[in-house]
């Protein structure tokens, strides 16, 4: 913004500004583009109708998002997109590929079930080959929950809900808990640390959870209720 001095302060205005920029130096590009060789657009950014993990959608809203037109060009021949994580084409069976790679590990919990690829492309003009291979030894994600109903054994509980020490080696572990407020002190943390020790990452997330009150009818208050009914309600 300083470098162009732009004026403009509403976040929706300066994007549709910078794209407009950006599809300009894009254009310059192509028309300077040796029309016998086979033209490949390298960008690390977000564009529209790509899918994160966990299946959320790239939409125009507060970030910078390209219009998946800039990008779907037929003068270009092979599009290498960076910063979404999750393997895909943006231009399935058009030409040309415009491919999300995607890392080659999972990063976050919104990624466990995906699966991850390297790329190999060959690319020839007005023609394009991609060969997606997956990868299989990426480090492993496990993700667990646990609803305590018994305050009984709470730890024995939690390390069952665990995967086997061996599964856990080397690997990503979340466990979320909900539980009863008041049974906080019955959670021996350190016993269930320990337990996951060899794992990569241990996020032992709990969510305590506040007993609802019980509310009195409109039409009644304490004093109308003898000491008997009130100890009960409460």
């Amino acid at each position: 913004m300083s470098y162009l001095d732009f004026q403009i302060r509403d976040l929706g205005q300066l994007y549709e500004e910078m794209e407009k920029r950006l599809a300009n130096v894009l254009e310059k590009w192509l028309d300077q583009a040796d029309p016998n060789l086979p033209t490949i657009l390298t960008a690390h950014a977000s564009v529209e109708g790509a899918v994160y993990g966990g299946e959320r959608s790239v939409l125009l809203g507060k970030d910078f998002v390209l219009p998946k037109s800039m990008v779907t060009d037929p003068r270009l021949d092979y599009v290498a997109l960076g910063h979404v994580h999750k393997a895909q084409n943006l231009n399935e069976g058009n030409h040309p590929a415009v491919i999300y790679s995607g890392s080659i590990e999972r990063v976050d919990f919104g990624e466990v079930k995906d699966d991850k690829f390297s790329v190999v492309v060959d690319v020839e003009k007005g023609q394009t080959e991609i060969d997606r291979r997956k990868l299989e030894e990426i480090r492993p994600f496990h993700d667990r929950f646990l609803e305590l109903s018994s305050q009984k054994d709470i730890t024995a509980q939690v390390i069952s809900a665990l995967p086997a020490p061996e599964v856990m080696k080397d690997a990503v572990v979340r466990l979320v808990m909900e539980y009863p407020r008041a049974w906080a002190p019955l959670i021996d943390e350190g016993t269930i640390q320990d337990y996951a020790l060899d794992a990569f990452e241990f996020h032992f997330v709990k969510r305590p959870q506040m007993d609802e009150r019980v509310r009195l009818p409109h039409d009644q208050t304490v004093g109308d209720l003898s000491p008997a009914e009130l100890l009960e309600k409460f």
